[in-house]
């Protein structure tokens, strides 16, 4: 069994957001400038991709903050408590938080109008494994920075 260290997972949990925000923002909006490809020349999809990604990731980072953390905090809470503390465990945890967070950020822009979903959100729809992404590698960071295995749990070289 892992055990908490109460200084470096606090450290995680405020650093995951962060990671999450980024690599979110960064593949959200690979995602949607995809679509530029068929239609554009290199040059001009790279500087979209390039110029847009560095504010998508600032805006990735600040609506993980805002929004993002307390799913964030559900998801690790919901695995520490199940015992699923391993980088690995706690990454698909997280991941799946990340994918209903992403989920959830797709209804609420598509709720209340007249078409729920129409072809331009269909793309939106991409984010999904983003968000899945993101969330994993945060909660590998909080597996891997704030859980150590405990010394009973260790496999000694006559046991191998």
């Amino acid at each position: 069994m892992r055990k908490a260290r109460t200084t470096p997972l606090v450290f995680a949990l405020l650093l995951a957001p962060a990671i999450a925000g980024t690599v979110g923002g960064a593949l959200v909006w690979l995602a949607l400038s995809l679509q530029l490809l068929p239609d554009n020349p290199a040059q001009d999809v790279a500087t979209v991709i390039i110029v847009g990604g560095i504010a998508a990731v600032f805006v990735g980072v600040i609506v993980t903050y805002a929004l993002g953390a307390p799913v964030i905090l559900a998801g690790w809470l919901i695995a520490h408590f199940m015992k699923w503390r391993s980088p690995a465990q706690m990454g698909v945890a997280i991941g799946v938080a990340g994918v209903v967070f992403a989920f959830l950020f797709f209804l609420s822009g598509r709720l209340g109008g007249e078409q729920y979903i129409d072809e331009g959100a269909l793309i939106v729809l991409a984010t999904l494994p983003c968000g899945f992404a993101a969330g994993f590698l945060a909660g590998w960071a909080i597996g891997n920075l704030g859980y150590e295995m405990a010394p009973d749990e260790t496999v000694s070289a006559a046991q191998t």
